[in-house]
């Protein structure tokens, strides 16, 4: 088959997804130069691709749109006229948009490694089966980068972050961490409140004792959240402030004790947000937060991650690579003891007890693992 002139990525959603997807895009990008690349996605995750060198166009899909939204996304796909369709996503959904793209040529995964394998159908052909289990979903990306483009490529998953944008970001950091250059603070944790709705969230009292750890071992601390999480993290925040209000810091006065709890809760887009991120891995930071999005953005721009892997399993779905790879400075946390029922991916818990794979995940175990 001739190189393709034109080719869509399908990888609609969530955050964490999109962001495992960007190795797909830079392999692409490298082996077939002379491409137009396009990338179908959702509205809430697109910001993230502004910017993003040698991608044409982003190509919207309001999934809550109702069938209006899937007229306009057939007629910009068709506009597109792509020749090769990469699904990355593997389910219905986005098979149906590969499918209405007319791309002749539709290519993903083999069925087996389908969310809904059934969608499989739809496309044209499959990748070879990897030679071993592809355990985690970034690595299932990248085993459908090798296939299309070759085991050459070097693996990207950064954002393509410009040297504007990486300015802006240092900036940012140095207002949060106003003493980023005193040598009596450790590097800075970036701690991630997820919503409190989330079987994966830590409970409040962990994170809370964690950053007052924190703050005794001199650690600038930097708390980040959703826009509609950010009452709680502020109401997380100040009761830690309260609390470490009254430590008292070795033989030294809290004059001498690290930026406590600095709030990055103002609104920002995904690239700003990626922006601080790759400057705080400039200063050896760790971000520290359950299975989520941003863990998987923070992964890509260089921090090293504590993922607290509380119901699910971090070899499939916490900080890439998995700690238990050479070369990996991640860290997963599980409780302990551990549970009979961990891990699972159900969205709820039906323990009696209640979700205490995370409230066995001690907050003395979280600063152990920030500052090992």
């Amino acid at each position: 088959m001739a190189d393709p002139e034109r080719i869509l990525i399908v990888r609609l959603s969530h955050l964490g997804d999109v962001v495992q997807t960007l190795p797909l895009f830079h392999a692409v990008r490298e082996r077939f130069p002379a491409a137009r690349i396009a990338w179908a996605i959702q509205p809430a995750f697109a910001p993230l691709l502004a910017g993003l060198e040698g991608l044409e166009r982003t190509i919207e899909f309001d999934r809550d749109g109702g069938w209006r939204a899937w007229i306009r996304l057939t007629r910009a796909l068709r506009g597109f006229r792509p020749d090769l369709a990469l699904d990355a996503q593997t389910n219905w959904k986005s098979a149906a948009v590969a499918r209405a793209s007319g791309a002749p040529q539709r290519l993903s995964l083999p069925r087996d490694l389908w969310r809904e394998p059934s969608a499989a159908r739809l496309m044209t052909a499959s990748v070879a089966a990897a030679a071993g289990p592809l355990e985690h979903a970034q690595d299932r990306v990248l085993h459908l980068a090798r296939e299309v483009c070759g085991s050459a490529f070097d693996v990207r998953r950064d954002p393509g972050l410009s040297a504007d944008e990486l300015r802006a970001g240092r900036a940012r950091l140095a207002q949060l961490v106003p003493r980023l250059d005193d040598p009596a603070l450790r590097p800075p944790a970036i701690v991630q409140v997820s919503p409190a709705t989330d079987v994966r969230t830590p409970p409040d009292a962990s994170l809370v004792a964690a950053l007052v750890e924190l703050h005794r071992r001199r650690v600038p601390t930097i708390v980040t959240s959703a826009p509609r999480e950010l009452a709680r993290a502020k109401a997380l925040c100040d009761e830690a402030r309260r609390a470490a209000g009254t430590l008292a810091i070795g033989a030294d006065d809290h004059r001498d004790a690290a930026p406590f709890g600095a709030l990055a809760g103002e609104p920002e887009t995904l690239r700003s947000f990626a922006s601080w991120l790759a400057a705080a891995a400039e200063r050896d930071a760790r971000f520290v937060s359950a299975d989520s999005g941003p863990l998987h953005l923070a992964a890509a721009v260089g921090l090293r991650c504590v993922t607290l892997a509380g119901p699910y399993d971090w070899r499939r779905t916490g900080a890439w690579p998995p700690p238990d790879r050479a070369g990996s400075t991640h860290r997963a946390l599980v409780a302990d003891p551990d549970l009979e029922c961990r891990p699972c991916l159900s969205r709820t818990c039906a323990r009696p007890g209640g979700r205490e794979c995370l409230e066995r995940i001690a907050p003395m175990r979280i600063a152990d693992a920030v500052t090992d």
